[in-house]
C-alpha cells in the first residue's frame, strides 16, 4: 500500500494554540522562600558564628553579629537540595560545606572570602545504574571525626564516602562504597560520638574503641514496628559489624535519632509519646512528652549535648534537658517554651537567639527569655509585607497561633521574620485595582502557617529599622558635603515645629540641633546646595544655613521681595517649595512663584518672579540638558506649565 505524504504544506495557515505559545519563554520571578535545612558552624572564618540556610536551589550564607543577622553570600545550587551539613576536620581552623542534591550529585565547599565566593574542595556522583530510591528523602550523616560520610539515598543500601584531611588538603577516597542493609526502610540515622581510644571501656563497646566510626539506624519492619540499633563501620574493610546495642519496638511515632556527644555519649530517640535515652554503659532513661506531638526539627543548645531544642508540628517549642553528674545521664526533663511557626528545621545561634526555618510559613529568629514574656501574642506576629528580590512583592499575614495559657507561660519573642509563600497550594490571577496590571492571589503556608497573600510585579522593600513618630508631615535627608557619599542628617517636619537626626559615629541615629534652622517652624523643603550650605524653607522664610558651621548665613522671605510684591495681593506665606542644587522654586498664595539663586558666597539672590492666573499646586526645577526648566501646575485648570528658569517666562 502506498502512503501518500503531502509536500505543500500552507505554513500561513491558522497554527493551533501550541504552536502559538512556541516564542512564550518563562524566567524565574521570586528565588525560593522556603527553608529546608540549616545549620550553624564557623564557615567564614575561624572566629565567625555563620548560619547556613538552604533554600531549595539556593544556598544562603550568613553571618551573627551585634546587629543581628547579616547577609554574606548567596549562591545558587545547580539541582534541589536534599542534604546540608557543616563539619571540621580536626586539622582544620574552620567548617566545610556538605551539599547533596536529589540528582545524587555532592559537592564539598569551602568559603573563599576573596571574591567573596565557594571553592569546590571535592565533588561527585553518587548515583548507582541499578537500585530503588528511597522514598522518605535522601539521609546523610557525617561522622564526628570527620573521617566517612553516611549517605542513604536506595532502600537496603548504604554509601559510604571515606575521607582524609591535613589542614591544606581534603582527600576523598577514589570510589565511594556501597554497604549492604537488612533494614530497608531507614527512618533516620546518626554517627555516634565515641571515647578516646585512652579511655577504658566494656566489653560491649570494644568495637567502637578500636576507632572505628559507630552508626546508629532508626528503621521501621515489615510489621510497621520500629527500631533502633547500631552498627560499627569498619574502614579498613568497609563493611558493617553490629554494635555495642540495640533496642526494638521503639514508640510508634520515632523519627528522630539525636546523637548526644562526648563525654556523656550515646543517643536519645524522639517519639510522638516518650524521648528515650539509649547508652551502652548507662541505664535506659526515659520521660514522656505531650501526647500526640510529632517532633520535626531538632538542635542542639550546649555543645556538652545537655539541652535540646524540639519543635513539633503545630508549632510549639519544647526544650529537653539532660540532667547529669559525673557524665552519667539521671534522668530527662521536658519544658514547652511557647510556640512559634512551624519548623522544617532549626539552628541554635548564640546568648539565646534561635533560627526557625519552614517550608510551610514564614521562617523565624526568636530570642529565648529565662523568665516568662508578658506577651505570648509576640510569637504570632503578622509577617507583613513579603517581598522578593526577583520583583514580587505580597502581602498577608500568618495566621500563627497563640499561646493558650493552658499550655503555660511564654518564653519566647520574635525578633526578626522572613515571610515565605511556600507552599502556594493554589492561586487565582486578577486586576485588583483595575490598572490593568494582574496580581496574583495566592493561598500559601499550610496548617496554621496558612494566609491569604497578594503578590505582584514591582520592587521589594526590606525595612531595616523603625521609629514611631506620629503626627511626621515631610522628612528629608541632608548631607554635610555635596561630594559626601552618605546623608548625615535627617529633617522631620510636624505642625509648628523641625527635628533634626544625626548618625552618629557609632551608627546611632540621635536628635541633633543646628543653630540656623528654624525648629519653632514647619519644614517644606530641606535639601543640600552644591556649595555645600544647608537649606531649609518654612512657610515664613527660605534659610540658607552653613553646613560646617550650622550659623544662619542668609535668610529670604516673601515679605522682602523685589518682583512682583507691590501690585498683588497675595498672601506672604510660603505654600510649596522645590530646589536644584544651586537654585530655589518659591511659591505663595495668590499665585506668586519666586526663583531665587544660591550664591557660593552664602547669599540668597532673587532672580525673577510671576504670578500664576491660579493658585499653584506643586513645583519642579529638575535640571533637564544644559539649563533648569521650572515647571508648575495650578489647582483649577489642572494645567502644567513650563518655564525658563532665567526669567520665569513660558
Amino acid at each position: 500500500m502506498a502512503t501518500s505524504i503531502a509536500t505543500d504544506t500552507d505554513i500561513t495557515a491558522a497554527k493551533p494554540p501550541l504552536y502559538n505559545c512556541i516564542l512564550n519563554y518563562h524566567v524565574t520571578a521570586s528565588k525560593p522562600s522556603a527553608v529546608t535545612h540549616c545549620a550553624v558552624g564557623s564557615f567564614t572564618s575561624s572566629t565567625d558564628v555563620n548560619l547556613i540556610i538552604g533554600r531549595s536551589t539556593h544556598v544562603d550564607i550568613q553571618a551573627l553579629t551585634t546587629e543581628g543577622l547579616k547577609g554574606v553570600l548567596t549562591a545558587p545550587i545547580h539541582g534541589v537540595i536534599s542534604a546540608l551539613k557543616l563539619f571540621r576536620p580536626k586539622a582544620a581552623s574552620k567548617d566545610l560545606l556538605l551539599i547533596l542534591t536529589e540528582h545524587y550529585k555532592f559537592a564539598i565547599l569551602e568559603y573563599n572570602p576573596i571574591g567573596p565566593e565557594l571553592i569546590t574542595r571535592a565533588c561527585g556522583d553518587v548515583k548507582d545504574a541499578i537500585g530503588r530510591p528511597v522514598e522518605a528523602g535522601h539521609l546523610a550523616a557525617i561522622d564526628p571525626d570527620c573521617r566517612a560520610i553516611a549517605l542513604h539515598l536506595y532502600d537496603g543500601q548504604l554509601k559510604v564516602l571515606q575521607m582524609e584531611h591535613d589542614g591544606t588538603t581534603l582527600r576523598m577516597a577514589p570510589e565511594a562504597s556501597n554497604v549492604r542493609l537488612e533494614e530497608s526502610v531507614v527512618i533516620d540515622m546518626a554517627f555516634l560520638a565515641i571515647k578516646p581510644t585512652s579511655a577504658g571501656a566494656g566489653p560491649s563497646s570494644s568495637k567502637a574503641v578500636m576507632g572505628h566510626p559507630v552508626l546508629a539506624l532508626l528503621y521501621e519492619d515489615s510489621k510497621a514496628a520500629r527500631h533502633v540499633k547500631t552498627y560499627t563501620l569498619n574502614l579498613k574493610t568497609r563493611e558493617l559489624e553490629d554494635g555495642p546495642w540495640s533496642q526494638g519496638n521503639l514508640d510508634a511515632g520515632s523519627s528522630k535519632v539525636i546523637p548526644v556527644p562526648y563525654p556523656l555519649g550515646g543517643a536519645i530517640v524522639v517519639g510522638e509519646n516518650v524521648l528515650t535515652y539509649f547508652n551502652t554503659q548507662q541505664p535506659t532513661r526515659s520521660t514522656q512528652i505531650k501526647p500526640n506531638t510529632a517532633i520535626q526539627s531538632w538542635c542542639a543548645v550546649d555543645a556538652d549535648g545537655s539541652r535540646y531544642l524540639l519543635s513539633d508540628f503545630a508549632g510549639g517549642l519544647h526544650l529537653l534537658v539532660l540532667a547529669h553528674a559525673d557524665n552519667r545521664v539521671a534522668g530527662l526533663k521536658v519544658q514547652t517554651l511557647g510556640r512559634t511557626t512551624s519548623t522544617s528545621c532549626m539552628s541554635y545561634l548564640d546568648s539565646g537567639y534561635v533560627f526557625l526555618g519552614s517550608k510551610g510559613g514564614d521562617s523565624q529568629l526568636i530570642k529565648l527569655h529565662a523568665e516568662p514574656i508578658s506577651s505570648p501574642s509576640s510569637a504570632a506576629a503578622p509577617a507583613g509585607a513579603a517581598a522578593a528580590d526577583g520583583g514580587v512583592t505580597g502581602s498577608g499575614s500568618a495566621a500563627v497561633s497563640d499561646v493558650n495559657s493552658d499550655e503555660g507561660p511564654n518564653h519566647v519573642e520574635v525578633v526578626d521574620s522572613w515571610p515565605s509563600l511556600a507552599p502556594i497550594v493554589d492561586f487565582i490571577v486578577m486586576d485588583l485595582e483595575r490598572q490593568g496590571q494582574g496580581q496574583m492571589v495566592a493561598c500559601c503556608g499550610c496548617f496554621q502557617d496558612g494566609s491569604l497573600r497578594v503578590v505582584r510585579n514591582g520592587i521589594g522593600i526590606h525595612e531595616a529599622a523603625a521609629m514611631d513618630l506620629p503626627g511626621i508631615k515631610g522628612i528629608w535627608s541632608v548631607r554635610r558635603s555635596w561630594m559626601d557619599a552618605y546623608d548625615s542628617h535627617l529633617v522631620l517636619s510636624f505642625v509648628g515645629e523641625t527635628r533634626l537626626l544625626e548618625i552618629s559615629e557609632d551608627d546611632v541615629l540621635d536628635e541633633a540641633t543646628i543653630s540656623g534652622f528654624d525648629s519653632d517652624g514647619q519644614t517644606l523643603l530641606a535639601a543640600t546646595t552644591l556649595h555645600d550650605q544647608l537649606l531649609q524653607v518654612t512657610s515664613s522664610s527660605v534659610r540658607l544655613v552653613s553646613s560646617t558651621t550650622g550659623q544662619l548665613l542668609h535668610e529670604w522671605s516673601p515679605a522682602n521681595a523685589t518682583h512682583n510684591n507691590s501690585s498683588n495681593g497675595g498672601s506672604t506665606s510660603i505654600t510649596l517649595a522645590a530646589a536644584s542644587p544651586c537654585q530655589v522654586l518659591i511659591a505663595s498664595g495668590g499665585g506668586l512663584v519666586w526663583l531665587l539663586d544660591v550664591s557660593e558666597s552664602g547669599r540668597l539672590e532673587e532672580v525673577s518672579g510671576t504670578v500664576m492666573d491660579a493658585e499653584v499646586a506643586c513645583l519642579d526645577i529638575t535640571p533637564v540638558g544644559m539649563g533648569d526648566v521650572a515647571q508648575t501646575q495650578q489647582v483649577q485648570s489642572g494645567a502644567v506649565q513650563l518655564y525658563a528658569v532665567n526669567k520665569l517666562y513660558p
